[in-house]
């Protein structure tokens, strides 16, 4: 507050409207910004790809993903992709979803930001599922995590050369290796199972 007005910084906004519903005086009017665009695609007639790209240098991750929400709303099945981390992008993708698939690494960090995710889910009440990614013969701590938690690992994804090179060149390994595409439509088979919308 300044002498003769309110100081507002937008770019710290989340557009969470939280305050809009504390006002007592409703003082406040919304000013709609561009923090962002939404391009949709479609890839086949059962498919169609939603992508939330964020204005450079905006912080504002929350209302593209709540628009992208928007625009699904009515579909069927939706795969939601959150970006990294447990912070409000994180809360605003898994809110009200009846699964949430984890991927993890098993390193210490990995296990690390994989106890926070579990943490948040628990106060959600959201069920999950683990995938473990770049995994090795070091699993075990990841595994034993998983196991006293009751979270199923569904899949781990080998540390290998040519799949991260594959991968690394943009490619889908699902695409280029026969055994992953068996692998990963396996993996969406589980995943309808443990959401209840089995086909």
């Amino acid at each position: 507050m300044l002498k003769d007005r309110v100081l507002f910084f937008p770019q710290l906004c989340h557009s969470s409207v939280g305050c809009f519903r504390v006002c007592p005086h409703d003082a406040l009017e919304e000013n709609p910004a561009y923090v962002g665009e939404i391009q949709t695609c479609h890839l086949s007639d059962s498919l169609t790809l939603v992508s939330g790209k964020l204005k450079e240098g905006d912080v504002r991750t929350t209302a593209v993903i709540r628009r992208v929400r928007e625009i699904t709303s009515n579909d069927p099945l939706v795969l939601l992709d959150s970006p990294p981390g447990t912070a409000s992008p994180f809360i605003e993708t898994v809110d009200d979803v009846s699964l949430c698939v984890l991927v993890t690494e098993p390193t210490p960090f990995g296990l690390h930001d994989l106890s926070v995710a579990v943490n948040v889910l628990d106060v959600l009440n959201i069920p999950a599922v683990v995938i473990i990614n770049r995994s090795e013969e070091s699993d075990e701590h990841i595994e034993e995590y998983c196991s006293g938690r009751v979270f199923p690992v569904l899949m781990k994804i080998p540390l290998d050369f040519p799949l991260l090179k594959a991968k690394n060149n943009g490619d889908l390994i699902s695409r280029i290796d026969p055994a992953w595409f068996e692998r990963f439509k396996e993996l969406g088979e589980k995943i309808l199972v443990y959401t209840g919308e089995a086909l």
